[in-house]
């Protein structure tokens, strides 16, 4: 794959890896051909104006423009067809590598940490990166018809060199090297090097069998080319426009300088459409542009080597206090208010309170992460204005609650207060919005406006739904 810089207009000017040389070429020749064909119908053209009708230019100018829609189809739609081969070959093989990798991670965090299995945890593990190393490796190399030696792996002369002997001359090497891998992990279990229950082990299974089913179905992009008949019929029409079709018409409708210049520059696009498709319809190959296999297993082993470093297989211990920490902020959408704003963390783990008291503190934060948004309300308040105005209109008594009393007896002041905001055609009522600060020892949360100049037992200057901050 050649990697460049998009921004930059030297980069596009290499030849490696391009199809425009090859296009050239044949739009050369195509050119000529035109200023011959114009000769030609310069030397005969007193003949035929005689004898050429009017219909018969109309029949050959609908028969043209309908082969031409036919080849400029057949041309896109390979092009559309080998784009998506090459994307999918990419994702394969990419899902693959992330699977495997997933896989050897979960192995790691399920080792023993018996002591005295030290030593036999650390050849596990050693074993299991390199012989998945070489799975990848021997999947590489059938995927894209090369020899295993052409895609980096970790070292095998750990391994036993007769197994190794015996891979190479393998009919089917990454159904072998995938049972070996199966096989360690089921033995590495029976010996309790893996410390987890067989159920949960059951996914590493799953993983490596995921990464199988990936290599198979890019396997598919190898053995199974473009239709030949589709490349056929694609490649006679295009020669014929590009010899006859193309010099030809031009060479009798415009003059030699016009014709060999539009000759030119049609031929030369419609090539290099073609040579663009032909080029990346097989990703998997040797070809400048083809898929980076050696790169994706150089950084594959990289991250396998990673795994069984000291420092990747333990968790990092914390070094600070988190009472210590100044301040711990909660938001939620716009759509969600109130917002509660938390001063600092001993709010969330105060020392002197129980751990009930606590939980008590995050409930309500739960409960008030579940209120109605600000939109829901506004629809509610509107919805009952509008029956209560259609009531009095209409001279009916306004209809009552659950408990007896009119409805606008029993609706939330907050909600009456937009309602009635809304009623006298302002725009946004303000957004309620509920701050708790001060420690452990504030007061419990209480309702403001955004107008509001100072929060009821907080330090806030002002709070906003979108950000809320302490100013």
């Amino acid at each position: 794959m050649i990697y460049y810089n998009p921004g930059s207009v030297c980069a596009f000017w290499k030849l490696q890896g391009s199809v425009a040389p090859r296009a050239f070429q044949r739009a050369i020749v195509c050119s000529v051909l035109a200023y011959l064909y114009h000769l030609l119908y310069e030397s005969v053209r007193y003949e035929i104006s005689q004898w050429e009708p009017t219909g018969l230019i109309q029949g050959e100018t609908t028969a043209w423009t309908m082969c031409t829609s036919m080849l400029g189809f057949l041309l896109i739609f390979r092009t559309q067809i080998a784009y998506s081969r090459y994307w999918e070959g990419l994702s394969l093989v990419e899902q693959a590598c992330a699977v495997w990798l997933n896989g050897c991670s979960n192995l790691v965090a399920f080792r023993s940490v018996n002591p005295e299995k030290s030593k036999e945890v650390e050849e596990f593990l050693h074993k299991l990166t390199r012989l998945s190393s070489l799975l990848l490796a021997v999947s590489m190399a059938e995927i894209s018809k090369f020899d295993q030696g052409s895609f980096p792996h970790l070292s095998t002369e750990a391994i036993d060199p007769e197994k190794i002997a015996w891979l190479r001359g393998a009919p089917s090497k990454q159904q072998v090297a995938m049972q070996w891998v199966q096989k360690h992990i089921v033995e590495g279990h029976r010996r309790k090097t893996i410390d987890i229950e067989p159920p949960i082990v059951s996914r590493v299974f799953q993983e490596f069998s995921n990464g199988i089913v990936h290599i198979s179905e890019a396997k598919k992009l190898t053995t199974v080319p473009m239709p030949f008949a589709f490349a056929q019929m694609a490649w006679i029409m295009l020669v014929a426009f590009s010899a006859v079709g193309i010099p030809g018409g031009l060479a009798v409708t415009l003059p030699a300088s016009r014709a060999v210049a539009y000759t030119f520059l049609i031929v030369f696009s419609m090539w290099s459409v073609h040579l663009m498709s032909v080029e990346i319809e097989l990703p998997f190959g040797d070809d400048p542009n083809d898929l980076p296999l050696q790169r994706i297993c150089v950084d594959f082993n990289l991250s396998l080597a990673a795994l069984l470093e000291p420092e990747a297989q333990d968790v990092p211990n914390l070094v600070m206090d988190l009472r210590s920490i100044p301040r711990a902020t909660v938001r939620f959408p716009d759509a969600r208010p109130p917002v509660l704003v938390l001063q600092n963390s001993q709010f969330l783990s105060p020392p002197s309170k129980s751990r009930g008291e606590s939980m008590t503190m995050l409930g309500q934060l739960e409960a008030t992460s579940a209120l109605p948004s600000r939109d829901q309300q506004r629809r509610a308040s509107r919805r009952s204005s509008t029956r209560s105005r259609r009531r009095s209109v209409a001279g009916e008594p306004e209809r009552a609650g659950s408990d007896g009393q009119p409805e606008s007896a029993n609706e939330d002041p907050n909600l009456a207060k937009e309602r009635a905001a809304v009623e006298r055609g302002a725009g946004e009522c303000d957004v309620e919005v509920a701050a708790i600060a001060g420690g452990p020892d504030a007061d419990p949360p209480t309702l403001m406006t955004r107008g509001d100049q100072e929060c009821k037992g907080c330090v806030f200057q002002q709070c906003s739904a979108s950000d809320i901050s302490c100013l």
